[in-house]
């Protein structure tokens, strides 16, 4: 039910902007399908934390670094945040570089729902939308890497064809919300995310992706 315009990480890894808003579409006769949909909360939490079961479900609070829920009376149809690691709970680093970031916005209706809103199919009225990202900078950094190597070697470029299939893995899993797989895929490309070396003082390559999908949410098969 949510649209996002931007999510994604600063250059430097110390903002993480986020900005969405309900879906405006219209029916034939140009009444706002969504027209009792608000925003209800938004929850940050880090893939560590995210269920196995239902990753596209919102966390509990406890695995939460950042939620804010809207007054009750409110009607909020969009948002526009900037949110910095010192607003994160608990949340120690000093930037949002390495992480996997999952964002869940959910919604509220308010009123009876519209006659073409339950004509719509089953992902388009969950009540949480959920979008992914973390910082990008990542990706070019081992990409030129990888150019450096392949420009001053003869040899097949293992390492480059392994980053490939490895991300390209990544960015399939997160298309068709196969939120599981694709956080063990960003776990390998990304050295489990704690720093840019694996134990033998090796590299592990980086990637970087963003996306916003409507799960299918919890115990819905449409």
């Amino acid at each position: 039910m949510v649209i996002f315009d931007q999510l994604k990480i600063s250059d430097n890894g110390k903002a993480l902007y986020i900005t969405a808003h309900v879906n405006e579409a219209e029916d034939a006769e140009g009444r706002a399908v969504f027209e009792n949909i608000y925003i209800d909360s938004i929850a940050i939490t880090t893939s560590d934390k995210v269920s196995d079961d239902h990753p596209y479900c919102a966390p509990k609070d406890e695995d939460c670094i950042y939620k804010h829920v809207f007054a009750e009376d409110s009607r909020v149809k969009d948002i526009n945040l900037v949110l910095y690691p010192n607003d994160m709970f608990p949340f120690s680093k000093s930037t949002f570089t390495g992480d996997l970031f999952f964002v869940y916005i959910t919604c509220k209706a308010v009123g009876d729902a519209t006659e073409c809103f339950h004509c719509l199919p089953c992902y388009m009225t969950k009540e949480t939308t959920l979008g992914v990202t973390f910082d990008e900078t990542l990706l070019y950094q081992r990409v030129m890497d990888y150019t450096k190597e392949l420009a001053n070697s003869c040899e097949t470029p293992q390492g480059m064809i392994d980053f490939i299939l490895l991300w390209k893995a990544f960015t399939a899993a997160i298309e068709t919300e196969h939120f599981t797989p694709a956080i063990k895929f960003y776990n390998m490309l990304f050295g489990n995310g704690t720093n840019n070396e694996k134990t033998d003082g090796s590299h592990s390559p980086y990637g970087g992706y963003t996306s916003s999908r409507t799960g299918r949410g919890c115990k819905c098969h449409g």
